[in-house]
């Protein structure tokens, strides 16, 4: 399990990319956190993964007021006593050789980065898109 030992805390986590990135870096081993604004919906995912024997609790966050992130922050260090990963969910769903991305691909993305595997790439991004940006206009 690549994330064993991690602790995660996945943005967006109530739908979409930020759930499929929860799911698989718990699926791998790591704590997660989840943060959303959809209460019921983030719930839900972290229910499904402490259901599958993961470890796992939602908090609600808006992560574009300051004190609700720092809120978020603290509360995991309280719970796990660090934050190894960050995940901060941007909508990044783009158009892909004729269809639109899985929120599942993107996930396999970020827990590729956030992954030892991904230990000597710094300081660059990772373009997600199917190739996409090279066919605009």
């Amino acid at each position: 399990m690549r994330f064993a030992g991690k602790v995660a805390i996945v943005t967006g986590a109530a739908s979409g990319i930020g759930a499929a990135t929860a799911l698989r870096l718990a699926a791998e081993g790591a704590g997660v956190i989840l943060a959303d604004i959809q209460d019921g919906r983030g719930e839900a995912v972290a229910d499904e993964i402490r259901a599958a024997g993961g470890t796992a609790f939602y908090c609600h966050c808006d992560v574009s007021v300051l004190a609700e992130w720092h809120a978020l922050a603290a509360r995991a260090v309280r719970q796990f006593g660090r934050i190894d990963i960050e995940q901060q969910e941007e909508q990044a769903r783009q158009i892909v050789a004729r269809r639109l991305g899985w929120p599942e691909e993107v996930a396999t993305a970020v827990c590729f980065l956030a992954s030892s595997d991904a230990s000597y790439i710094t300081g660059t991004n990772l373009v997600v898109d199917g190739g996409w940006s090279m066919w605009k206009e």
